[in-house]
């Protein structure tokens, strides 16, 4: 599923069976949840606007799990959980807002915990603050994609549940960068 446009994107649910989604404007994304099957990512890009999801992002899968990227010049808001976790691989979770803030409920990256699978990555990139409720990006790690979490911001983190790493260390792994004024809550 493809839209892009140079207006306000305005949408209900969306399903992609084995396919991407990709919604791209120049103005503010509002849109409910969002759920492809496969491989098939998420990516939702506001050049000048905001990115309100009233809902889930998920790309979660039995196999391996699509990438989901989410960047706003104002704010991003997502009410339910960005899911992108998959058996033998996860996806890559990658939200930016330019020059606001970010809130969003869960994110999942986490995979089995054979020797093959792969857990996804979480990066939250803003100078405004960050409120997520939990970040799982528990699995197998390889030194080639070693799961990770990287938060960047000039303002506050605030992560009311847990963040869980390969093997539950909640240190192994998150890094937060240019936390130059505010504070970090785990």
């Amino acid at each position: 599923v493809l839209l892009d446009a140079n207006n306000t994107i305005d949408t209900g649910t969306i399903r992609s069976q084995n396919g991407s989604v990709r919604l791209q404007t120049q103005q503010d994304i509002t849109t409910n949840n969002i759920r492809t099957g496969g491989t098939g990512g998420v990516s939702l890009n506001s050049v000048a606007g905001g990115v309100t999801v009233a809902g889930s992002l998920k790309t979660d899968d039995d196999g391996s799990a699509g990438d989901v990227s989410v960047v706003a010049e104002d704010a991003v808001s997502i009410t339910g959980e960005i899911d992108a976790g998959g058996s033998d691989r996860s996806g890559n979770v990658t939200i930016t807002s330019r020059s606001a803030g970010i809130t969003a409920g869960g994110i999942t990256t986490s995979t089995g915990r054979e020797t093959t699978d792969e857990a996804g990555s979480v990066t939250l990139v803003s100078p405004g603050s960050i409120e997520i409720e939990f970040i799982e990006a528990e699995g197998h790690s390889s030194n080639v994609n070693r799961p990770a979490v990287s938060i960047d911001t000039r303002e506050s983190v605030a992560i009311t549940g847990r963040i869980s790493t390969i093997d539950n260390n909640v240190t192994n792994g998150i890094t937060p960068v240019n936390n130059n004024s505010g504070s970090i809550s785990i």
